[in-house]
């Protein structure tokens, strides 16, 4: 890892790392906010996507600005709204006192599931917008948080919020320690005093089992970080290739930085296929962890949108991202790390050597202090940290971006890049320098992409092989109706799941669709023996059972047309009829049987033909008092 570096730029309004990766470019550019961004549907629009690293100041202005507030706070109390985290980190920087009271009501009875990522995030996000709100001017907001820590208190609010969690005393204590940052945003000296107060263990709220001096010093170092004047009075050192106030410049060289047009093939310049195994780790105290199979499916879905083609422009990259670990844990219960809240504590987390990706509640510092921040990563280097996500597609982007920080790539301008740092589930371009870099990660990435083969797309839909699910059908869209893994264009079975294609009478039904899977003429759900073209249900017994002409030692017999082999009884006729016929000869292909045997004097052999297959055996017919024969076992 290289030293961090860190350039304030006043013309910005924010902060670009080379170290570890934040400071966003806005999606809809630099220009003006307007009534216009304020209608309902723009402002639900820019909710609806995920700021990775955070949203800051810049964003909200000109993604939703002071006239989208209104909408903020309606959808603050919309129990079916499933981006309030989001919402919440727009109030971060548009708040007043509308909203310091709609995030009151919130916290008094939230009406999401806190069990989600994005609720829980949410909740823990809302002392600490009390604390922007108090910065600007808001007296009574910074007098909520004063109670909320007041010496001997239980949280207030925060307790009955803390009811609806599953462990409501961990929850109340981790609102405790938000509301201490609170205090840090809000940068009045009473708010001061009182961290110095809990820091210096001379007072405490009541969080039980929870020590919250540690809070509280952390909470004076943001303090110190967002007020300290010489820290602020830092000159500019100029722009960067990352500013989002220059124009899409194309590709930029990863050597040198410089900018030059973008001529970029449709397919990667490279004839291999790569493939990167990633660990990851939950820190032990999530609740709601990363599993093995979702993120199978998480990585499934990004290397789908880094191996196709989706626009002019955009590479087909011949790389894939899979799970190279079981599930792993890292920290230990209640040491704080599952939420990110210093420098130190990020550095410690993305530096943990149990997985290069570890999994967290929440990020709220990434080289600086953020609001709803989804992942941070060295860039370029081994260690990445992000939260859960509930769509499957902006989880995926997320983790592919930010590995794509450690492979040593930055930000881009267009909007359409997986490297754009705004998440709208549809990033899916790769520029071929950004493919490169997949291809062959920094050095200090500690990994060594595998080579799985050679580069492919038989089929000239822009999928490469080895991850097009019809690899010699053309499917860009790779749409998978039944999510069997083979597309729809291709599948046998469209609407049923059928991984293994399986098609026994090759009619181009897969089987598990096929009403008639041998194509004898009868109906699965009516065949005893659905895979055997020649058997349909048990067979019957064998008719014209007889000696053969000129023969007393040949008997023939017609089988049924179900019977796949035949099964000769015999029983004696004298001195007494004897019905109880045994197995003379069992599983017979012909439609003859030579008996050996010459009867005794004075006596005499019957005999009884049955059928068989697969299905079972046939009956032996009746005795002449018209009773079921039952012949013994044959063998």
């Amino acid at each position: 890892m290289e030293p961090m570096k860190v350039r304030h730029l006043r013309a910005r309004g924010s902060r670009v790392l080379r170290g570890m990766r934040w400071g966003l470019v806005t999606s809809l550019g630099l220009l003006p906010a307007s009534a216009a961004w304020a209608a309902d549907d723009a402002v639900d629009r820019a909710l609806m996507v995920t700021y990775i690293h955070g949203i800051t100041e810049q964003i909200a202005q000109h993604e939703i600005g002071p006239a989208g507030v209104e909408r903020l706070v309606s959808l603050l109390a919309t129990p079916e709204f499933p981006r309030r985290d989001n919402v919440l980190g727009f109030l971060a920087h548009l708040g007043g006192p509308q909203a310091r009271a709609a995030i009151m009501a919130f916290l008094d009875d939230p009406p999401g599931d806190v069990r989600l990522p994005e609720e829980d995030r949410a909740l823990l996000l809302a002392p600490q917008v009390l604390g922007k709100i108090a910065a600007r001017g808001d007296e009574e907001a910074l007098s909520l948080l004063l109670e909320m820590t007041a010496p001997g208190s239980d949280g207030g609010v925060l307790a009955r919020t803390a009811r609806r969690g599953d462990e409501p005393d961990q929850l109340r204590a981790d609102l405790l320690e938000m509301a201490l940052r609170g205090l840090a945003f809000s940068g009045a000296p009473k708010a001061r005093d009182r961290l110095i107060d809990i820091a210096y263990e001379r007072m405490t709220p009541q969080a039980a089992g929870r020590d919250l001096f540690r809070a509280a010093r952390e909470s004076l170092e943001l303090w110190d970080e967002l007020f300290d004047e010489a820290q602020r009075s830092e000159e500019a050192l100029g722009t960067s290739p990352d500013d989002p106030s220059l124009p899409d410049w194309g590709v930029i060289d990863p050597g040198t930085g410089a900018v030059g047009p973008a001529e970029i093939d449709a397919f990667d310049t490279n004839s291999r296929v790569h493939r990167s195994g990633l660990t990851y780790a939950n820190h032990v105290d999530l609740s709601n962890k990363m599993t093995n199979a979702r993120l199978d499916d998480v990585l499934d879905n990004a290397s789908l949108r880094a191996g196709r083609a989706d626009y002019g422009g955009d590479v087909s990259c011949c790389i894939t991202v899979t799970r190279a670990s079981n599930a792993r844990t890292f920290g230990s219960p209640g040491d704080g790390r599952d939420s990110l809240d210093t420098s130190s504590e990020t550095t410690s987390v993305l530096n943990d050597s149990t997985a290069r990706v570890k999994v967290v509640r929440a990020i709220n510092h990434c080289g600086g202090p953020g609001f709803n921040i989804i992942g941070c990563a060295w860039t370029p280097g081994n260690g990445i940290a992000v939260v859960r996500l509930g769509g499957l597609s902006s989880e995926a982007i997320t983790w592919i971006h930010e590995y794509g920080h450690n492979t040593g790539l930055g930000h881009v301008s267009d909007s359409r890049r997986i490297m754009h740092g705004t998440n709208f589930g549809t990033n899916n371009g790769l520029a071929q320098y950004e493919c490169n870099s997949y291809h062959s990660p920094s050095f200090s990435a500690g990994i060594t992409p595998t080579d799985i083969g050679a580069c492919t797309d038989t089929d000239g839909d822009e999928v490469h092989g080895l991850i097009d699910n019809c690899p010699t059908t053309p499917n860009s869209d790779q749409t998978d109706g039944d999510s069997d893994d083979v597309g729809t264009a291709c599948d046998n079975c469209a609407s049923d799941s059928n991984p293994d294609q399986a098609d026994f009478d090759t009619d181009g039904d897969g089987d598990v669709c096929d009403p008639d899977d041998d194509n004898d003429g009868v109906a699965d759900g009516q065949d005893c023996a659905p895979f055997n073209g020649s058997v349909s249900q048990v067979a019957g017994r064998a008719s014209n059972v007889s000696w053969a002409e000129g023969s007393n030692v040949r008997i023939t017999w017609t089988p049924d047309g179900q019977s796949e082999v035949s099964n000769v009884y015999r029983g004696t006729l004298h001195p007494g009829f004897n019905d109880d016929a045994a197995c003379e000869a069992s599983a017979l292909t012909n439609d003859f049987y030579d008996d050996p045997d010459e009867p005794l004097p004075n006596r005499g052999l019957h005999y009884v033909v049955t059928g068989e297959n697969v299905c079972g055996e046939s009956d032996a017919g009746e005795d002449s008092n018209e009773t079921p024969r039952i012949p013994p076992p044959c063998p």
